[in-house]
């Protein structure tokens, strides 16, 4: 029941990040490291916003992960996008370590990527969103600490 949950939450996730978009807009080139391109920052908010759902069918999905990090009650409402170059370059930092550790094959399709967009939860929560590829959410989501050390891998 839960896997079907989930696929469907993700089926609804994908297909409105990933529809055309409906103006006539440029995909605009990424220059710093917290800046991703709208149609992957349109799908790391919506991710977000139905990870920290805590109520229905939804809400159950991400629950376990919710305790886990300590952002249970928090609402996206409530999250910040951080902007401070200097933050977002360690956030990227540490996950291209992480990343480093899983494989030559990995550390090589991590080092291209320089941007990402960096969510803080909490004084102390943070979670990444990289534009690397994920099958499952489109993006790649590490869970960090204020001191940029992984607490969670995937979300």
């Amino acid at each position: 029941m839960r896997s079907l949950l989930f696929a469907c939450m993700l089926a609804v996730t994908l297909g409105a990040s990933l529809e055309p978009a409906k103006s006539n807009t440029r995909s605009v080139p990424v220059t710093g490291p917290c800046e991703m391109d709208p149609i992957l920052t349109r799908s790391a908010r919506s991710f977000m916003q139905g990870f920290l759902t805590d109520t229905g069918m939804l809400g159950e999905v991400h629950d376990s992960t919710r305790i886990e990090l300590a952002v249970t009650g928090i609402s996206y409402a409530q999250v910040v996008v951080v902007q401070d170059t200097v933050k977002c370059r360690a956030a990227l930092n540490s996950w291209k370590s992480l990343w480093a550790t899983f494989g030559e094959e990995f550390q090589a399709k991590s080092a291209p990527i320089n941007n990402g967009m960096l969510f803080q939860l909490t004084p102390n929560r943070f979670i990444l969103a990289t534009p690397y590829f994920n099958p499952y959410t489109g993006n790649t989501y590490l869970a960090l600490d204020s001191n940029w050390v992984v607490i969670r891998k995937n979300l």
